[in-house]
């Protein structure tokens, strides 16, 4: 029984050492990316939920002409439980984030 603990022990010790990232600081969580990370896998992330559905189209067409790779999810919204009202979640790419953030200000100006 005592090797089974201890085998146990050694896969704990496994987790008391931090994981470490190389160069990149993440825009988002502040992490190191590590620079293994392809840019092109890089992991959607949310940018804005609207509830109109006109608004995401234009949103989406300027993503478009920009090369934006962004998806489009939409949800039940909860809120108003005398009518199905739906909401509208765009996520892009991290990478795409900042140039994303940029085209929603000049939208909404």
């Amino acid at each position: 029984m005592d090797q089974d603990t201890d085998d146990f022990e050694d896969y704990l010790s496994e987790f008391k050492t931090p994981v470490l990232f190389d160069s990149e600081t993440c825009p988002v969580c502040g992490i190191k990316v590590s620079d293994t990370l392809l840019v092109s896998n890089s992991p959607y992330v949310n940018l804005i939920q609207v509830s109109e559905e006109e608004a995401i189209n234009s949103l989406c067409e300027k993503f478009v002409k920009n090369k934006i790779e962004f998806k489009v999810y939409k949800e039940i919204d909860n809120s108003s439980p005398e009518s199905i009202k739906y909401k509208f979640r765009i996520v892009v790419m991290m990478n795409n984030l900042d140039k994303a953030n940029e085209l929603i200000r000049a939208v909404s100006k």
